[in-house]
C-alpha cells in the first residue's frame, strides 16, 4: 500500500533546443513531482525511441519531452 497520497504536485518545465535534421527544434521537457514525498510521476505509453519531431519519455521514465515549433517557422 502507498504511503503518500501524492495529493499535491509540482510541475518543472525546461524549454530545450536541439538540433533536428530539418530545423531547430525546442523541446518541453516535463517532470511531475509530489510536494510530500518527493516522488516523480513516470509518464507510460511512450516510444522508447528519441525522435525529435515526437513525445518521447526521459530514460528514466520520469520526464516527458515534448517537441515545439513556432507557428512561423
Amino acid at each position: 500500500m502507498r504511503k503518500c497520497s501524492h495529493a499535491k504536485m509540482d510541475v518543472k518545465f525546461d524549454l530545450e533546443k536541439i538540433k533536428s535534421p530539418h530545423r531547430a527544434t525546442q523541446v518541453l521537457k516535463v517532470q511531475v513531482i509530489c510536494r510530500t514525498c518527493g516522488e516523480k510521476i513516470r509518464w507510460l505509453g511512450l516510444p522508447a525511441a528519441f525522435v525529435p519531431d515526437a513525445p518521447h519519455p526521459g530514460s528514466d521514465n520520469t520526464s516527458v519531452y515534448l517537441p515545439a515549433f513556432w507557428l512561423d517557422e
